[in-house]
């Protein structure tokens, strides 16, 4: 179910600028991306790796580079009705059953689906090695705990803030009460992981400007932050899955869901709720005192944990038809948003906007593209994502260094006024970007009107975005 929500209008949004510089590093030679991620964006690294190699089998369509996310989602939602199992003797099945069920529905997971960049597949992986943990809790051996290390450890590669995740499940796991042996063997590969990720925590910390773009997070953001990172902004799920999660917990510390040890219950309701809540409240926290390190889907991490959290709470209600509705209601009321997430237009107008570049610009004219910042890049996102919307022989009038030759995220440009030969033998330019004109794009509208063009035709777009025609006079 959760693959089948997730593939559902895979490719029907624009890619977007975060999608699109995935593809744009994806596509750069290995010795530019290793040298661009000693630069920037080291934070997924490992995920540009894993779809370089991917898109070198696939391509870098909107369903190709969207498809790891949606299969993460999915494999995710295995995790969970296995982790459920583990966790509740009683009704194990049931609870797993309605926790993966509960995590395919919630608008959190269906978004990430959608989404080619690494909170997908970090939530797997989290997700993955809180499952192991609990595998190696179990066994009597040595190995199961290397490979919760491991795990560990890409988890934390993969995407940084899944190191909070972690931290909550650790903290979690000791009210589960294990043995001598276990606390001892689960110390050694925690300390071993942390070890073996400081290196790139270390690279992560010295490239934090990467996220300078993140503010401060204000009260307002903490008492939303509840619905917005596994309910998106769905207040009536966030209400029905809180309500399921308080009554699943509720139900573990009173012993229902382990009845053979009711302390172990309490145990559990401790690890799932700090799994679902602790690295929220940590983050938001964080920000809150001014080290902007939040941002909704940042979190992606603990929607496990909710999900588990609302499937107890559905285990626990009777008769099971109760819980059989709950979901379909869960369901019902998350599904507008599932739909809004998929539209046409859901995360901007690129594609309707290479569109009409496609059919309207002719080899020998100029484009010029708005910057915007050195981390947002340009409006060159048109044809990274959509390569077939200009046409050969077009002249970029700005372009310095291209993707491939920078060790940045994006291209370097030059100001127009240092490339007016470039105008030579052109005589239409499209303008294409924002209508919210920064500095550097009015002083080249300034001097691509002082090489004597002026605009004859502007073709507005969502969200403030268009495409200006301009023509020699």
């Amino acid at each position: 179910m959760a693959f089948v929500i997730g593939v559902w209008r895979l490719g029907a949004p624009s890619l977007w600028r975060d999608e699109v510089s995935t593809i744009v590093a994806a596509r750069r030679p290995w010795e530019s991306l290793f040298g661009m991620l000693s630069e920037v964006d080291a934070v997924h690294g490992l995920y540009f790796v894993v779809m370089k190699l991917w898109t070198s089998v696939v391509g870098t369509g909107s369903i190709d580079v969207r498809l790891p996310s949606a299969v993460a989602v999915a494999a995710t939602a295995v995790l969970v009705v296995l982790i459920g199992s583990l966790l509740a003797d009683d009704h194990g099945r049931s609870v797993g059953v309605f926790a993966g069920l509960a995590l395919a529905v919630l608008p959190r997971t269906t978004w990430l689906a959608v989404e080619a960049r690494s909170y997908a597949i970090a939530m797997f992986l989290v997700t993955l090695t809180a499952y192991l943990l609990l595998r190696a809790l179990r066994s009597t051996g040595r190995l199961p705990w290397v490979w919760y290390g491991i795990a560990a450890v890409v988890s934390v590669v993969m995407f940084l803030h899944s190191a909070v995740v972690l931290l909550a499940v650790g903290i979690g796991i000791l009210a589960l009460r294990p043995g001598r042996q276990a606390l001892i063997r689960f110390a050694v590969a925690t300390t071993a992981a942390v070890l073996a990720v400081v290196p790139f925590v270390a690279m992560f910390i010295n490239q934090r400007a990467m996220v300078s773009w993140l503010q401060p997070a204000t009260w307002s953001d903490a008492a939303a932050a509840l619905v917005q990172v596994p309910f998106d902004t769905v207040t009536a799920a966030a209400a029905l899955g809180w309500g399921l999660a308080l009554l699943g917990l509720v139900q573990l510390v009173r012993g229902g869901a382990t009845a053979d040890d009711p302390d172990r219950g309490r145990g559990t309701a401790v690890l799932v709720g700090l799994w679902a809540v602790l690295p929220t409240v940590l983050l938001v926290g964080v920000s809150l005192a001014g080290l902007s390190v939040y941002t909704p889907r940042y979190l992606a991490g603990t929607v496990p944990g909710v999900a588990l959290a609302i499937g107890f709470g559905l285990a626990a209600l009777r008769p099971r038809l109760a819980a059989v509705v709950l979901v379909v209601v869960l369901a019902l009321v998350a599904a507008p948003n599932w739909q809004a997430q998929r539209a046409d237009g859901a995360k901007g107008p690129w594609r309707q906007m290479a569109a009409e570049l496609r059919s309207s610009v002719a080899p020998g004219d100029g484009v010029l593209y708005v910057t915007y910042s050195p981390t947002a890049g340009t409006s060159r996102i048109i044809p990274y994502a959509y390569p077939t919307a200009i046409p050969p022989g077009t002249v970029d009038l700005t372009i310095d260094e291209p993707v491939a030759r920078t060790r940045h995220l994006w291209e370097t440009s030059l100001p127009l006024a240092e490339t007016t030969g470039r105008l030579a033998g052109v005589d239409r330019v499209w303008v294409v970007g924002a209508t919210d004109r920064n500095p550097r794009t009015l002083t080249d509208l300034a001097t691509l009107e002082a090489e004597g063009f002026a605009p004859v035709d502007t073709r507005a777009f969502s969200s403030g975005f268009e495409i200006t025609q301009y023509e020699r006079a």
